[in-house]
């Protein structure tokens, strides 16, 4: 009977590893950013500023805020949140080298921005 519920726990982790896996897989831009799979380039701004990339992802919903799987993937990536900075769908995020991503979240879609 124990070797039964430690097979029954092994295969619902393993089951539960393989769900975050594909549904929060994430690609990385050419910045080295973590994009949802799932959001299309929409279009990409560079200037002397600034770059900015603007992504469709379809069900993402500004009054719902930043999605904390996104979040954790930006962490994990050097990337931390900057509640100071972050105000209203504007989301700031800063690496240890002063380097500065803001990400703003709209309907189905959302926008990327570094300074250069």
């Amino acid at each position: 009977m124990k070797r039964f519920f430690v097979f029954i726990s092994f295969v619902l982790i393993f089951g539960f590893l393989c769900f975050y896996w594909f549904y929060f897989y994430y690609q990385k831009n050419e910045h080295g950013i973590p994009i949802p799979n799932k959001a299309i380039l929409k279009e990409k701004t560079v200037s002397t500023e600034r770059v900015m990339y603007i992504y469709r992802l379809d069900g993402l919903q500004q009054t719902d805020g930043f999605p904390e799987s996104y979040k954790i993937r930006l962490k994990l990536s050097g990337w931390n949140y900057s509640g100071i900075e972050s105000e209203g769908a504007l989301f700031v995020f800063k690496k240890n080298d002063g380097s500065k991503l803001y990400i703003s979240i709209y309907n189905d879609e959302f926008s990327l921005s570094m300074p250069n």
